[in-house]
């Protein structure tokens, strides 16, 4: 940033005698004198900030959108061009002269910066000018009696929980080109109408946590197949506003790095006093002004798919209806998530209870803990997703459960833990018959050394050699050894005159009639 004595110490002398002649002052002289006269004159008590007080409106508007480029300034044709938009009719090229009175009045400076002429503002009238701007701001955007819309600030969350609870509990078919396939994405159907969650229009929520979950590396594509990443629970069991900041900064690369306009309504919304509400036709207004681009597309249709939906379901932003319309403010928790996170004293964590009813169904409200909704989603199927959750836990999906890895006491010690006013008698019964079975057998790996007959076996197992590498008899042919001891096991048996065959025959073999069998050692 630069002070104005400095940015008028490098003016070209043509400019230098234009601004001394509107000032009223001499323009004879050299260089050196045009800019001693010009700066002695700005350096009067008051100068340049009292002029802000005298601004017409046109020049209000250049000023508003050379300060919103920020520090390193607006390039001259693009400012020209904007400026021409808001203020001209078309035909009318006035950008030029309402700038140069703004450098004459010394709150607008010309440099030179990169090769590009910019215009800025310089240091002694930005700090003045920006809580000019704030206050003005506000007191145009400020909307009172607003009623707050119900929306569910929970919804992204939520969901990504559901989802990953579903990628851990079935693997989930992918396309050849790495998109879920149909039947996958029916699994998620039971969300229902997505407006109930305030997602009016734009892509699909599972597009956005499918990406999101698939970046951060909490599910892993194979072949075909989507699943749930090894390491999942030690996200699971980070704060609720942690994985909200995560969700945010998402969003951010995947939409607003790659859009000005929403870079500027949540830089304006920031600049709005806590629990103030902002009118959505003056906010859009403003943030028109502000943008130094020319409109990009249809303003409304774009905030509509990708910026006030993914705000609001993700908690950052709170949706209400005023007496013109629509108005919105940051939440609590959104300006934390903006501005670095919270601080360990502001985590909030969600209710841990949920209702076990008669029928096996399972109701969550809409507060409940992250880290409980999934571990229902890994243990009962989701029915309906509105303000509160609906599961049902159904044998097929707690055994499936089980089958994954979850114990069956973990399991019923949850259920016991969460449930609020307990398991009903029914359930408790049917819970414990499913789990009955559970351990009673087991696939054991065995590797098996098979003898023509009996005899041989029994030799084997005289043998001070080999007896020790046998680990047991399954049948009266068959000894049981370990597959490490095979390289150990093969050099044994052929000192010991038992040779045999190359590879690992199937369980089901038998040698052949005629088949070279080991010799027998002598009696």
């Amino acid at each position: 940033m630069k002070s104005l004595r400095e940015l008028v110490t490098e003016y070209h002398e043509s400019l230098l005698r234009d601004i001394a002649g509107a000032l009223g002052l001499p323009a004879g002289g050299d260089r050196a004198e045009l800019v001693s006269k010009i700066l002695t004159f700005m350096a009067s008590p008051g100068f340049p900030t009292a002029n802000l007080q005298r601004l017409k409106p046109e020049q209000w508007l250049a000023l508003r959108l050379v300060a919103a480029a920020g520090p390193s300034g607006v390039v001259v044709d693009k400012c020209h061009q904007r400026l021409n938009q808001l203020v001209g009719n078309g035909r009318r090229r006035v950008a030029g002269s309402i700038l140069f009175s703004l450098i004459r009045e010394g709150l607008v400076c010309l440099d030179h910066v990169n090769y590009r002429d910019v215009y800025l503002v310089p240091t002694e009238v930005r700090q003045p000018l920006a809580s000019l701007l704030d206050r003005e701001m506000v007191a145009q955007l400020r909307v009172r009696q607003v009623k707050a819309v119900p929306l569910d600030g929970r919804f992204l969350l939520r969901f990504t929980h559901h989802y990953l609870g579903l990628a851990w509990r079935q693997r989930l078919g992918l396309t050849r080109s790495g998109h879920l396939k149909h039947q996958a994405v029916l699994a998620f159907s039971a969300f229902g109408d997505r407006r109930t969650f305030g997602w009016t229009d734009g892509p699909e929520p599972l597009d956005f946590v499918d990406g999101f979950c698939r970046r951060r590396g909490l599910v892993l594509t194979g072949p075909g197949m989507l699943t749930a990443a090894a390491d999942l629970e030690d996200w699971i069991e980070l704060a609720e506003e942690h994985k909200q900041a995560e969700l945010f900064r998402y969003w951010q690369k995947e939409h607003m790095t790659r859009d000005a306009d929403f870079r500027l309504i949540l830089s304006i919304l920031r600049s709005m006093p806590p629990g103030v509400w902002a009118d959505e036709q003056r906010l859009l207004r403003e943030t028109r002004v502000r943008s130094p681009e020319p409109p990009r597309g249809a303003m409304e249709s774009r905030l509509s798919r990708h910026f006030w939906s993914y705000l609001t379901a993700l908690g950052v932003l709170e949706k209400g209806r005023g007496p013109s319309g629509p108005a919105w403010r940051l939440t609590g928790a959104g300006r934390r998530v903006i501005e670095g996170g919270p601080s360990p004293g502001e985590i909030t964590r969600g209710g841990a209870s949920f209702y076990v009813q008669p029928d096996f169904e399972l109701v969550l409200p809409p507060d409940v803990d992250l880290g409980c909704l999934w571990q229902v989603s890994r243990l009962a199927d989701l029915l309906s997703a509105d303000q509160v959750m609906v599961y049902r836990l159904s044998r097929a999906g707690f055994h499936q459960a089980l089958k994954l890895g979850m114990d069956p006491a973990e399991a019923m010690a949850f259920l016991h833990g969460r449930a609020c006013g307990g398991l009903p008698q029914n359930v408790e019964y049917t819970l414990r018959s499913w789990t009955a079975g559970y351990g009673r057998v087991h696939f054991v790996e065995a590797f098996l050394l098979r003898c023509d007959d009996p005899a041989l076996a029994e030799e084997i197992l005289a043998s001070r050699r080999l007896a020790p590498l046998i680990r047991g008899r399954l049948t009266p042919q068959d000894l049981v050894v370990n597959r490490e001891d095979l390289p150990r096991l093969q050099e044994l048996l052929q000192e010991e005159g038992y040779v045999p065959p190359p590879g690992v025959a199937d369980l089901a073999h038998k040698p052949p009639a005629g088949e070279i069998t080991a010799p027998r050692r002598p009696e």
